[in-house]
C-alpha cells in the first residue's frame, strides 16, 4: 500500500523545521482525534459549519504534513457539509477516520528514533 503521507515532504519538514518538527507531529496526534470527534458530532447535529469548519482546519493540518489523500477527502467533507449533503458527509466521515488512522500510524513511526 501506497503511504498517506509524503515521505519526501515529511524529509523537507524534518530537515526544515528540527527540532520543532516532532512538535508539528505530535500536536498533529493529539489535535487530531479531537477534531474528528468534533465532526462525528457535527454530522450527527447536522451542524454544518461546525463540520465545514472541523473538516477545513484538519484539512490545513493534514496539508502541512503532506497527507494529500486525506486533505483530498476533508476538501469532499467541507464541500458536502457546504451544501448541506448529509448522505455523502455521511459516506465520506467513515473514510476520513481510516484515512486518518493510517496517517497517524506513519507519523508515529516517523517519530521513531533513527526513522
Amino acid at each position: 500500500m501506497a503511504p498517506m503521507v509524503d515521505p519526501a515532504h515529511l524529509t523537507d519538514l524534518r530537515e526544515l523545521m528540527a527540532e520543532d518538527f516532532i512538535l508539528l507531529l505530535e500536536t498533529y496526534l493529539n489535535d487530531g482525534p479531537r477534531q474528528l470527534a468534533a465532526m462525528r458530532s457535527a454530522f450527527t447535529e447536522r451542524h454544518a459549519q461546525s463540520l465545514r469548519s472541523q473538516a477545513h482546519s484538519l484539512k490545513g493540518a493534514s496539508s502541512n504534513i503532506g497527507a494529500t489523500l486525506l486533505v483530498s477527502r476533508l476538501q469532499q467533507l467541507e464541500d458536502s457539509a457546504l451544501r448541506e449533503d448529509w448522505s455523502a458527509a455521511g459516506a465520506l466521515l467513515p473514510e476520513v477516520t481510516a484515512d486518518f488512522e493510517q496517517v497517524c500510524l506513519e507519523l508515529t513511526e516517523a517519530l521513531k528514533p533513527g526513522v
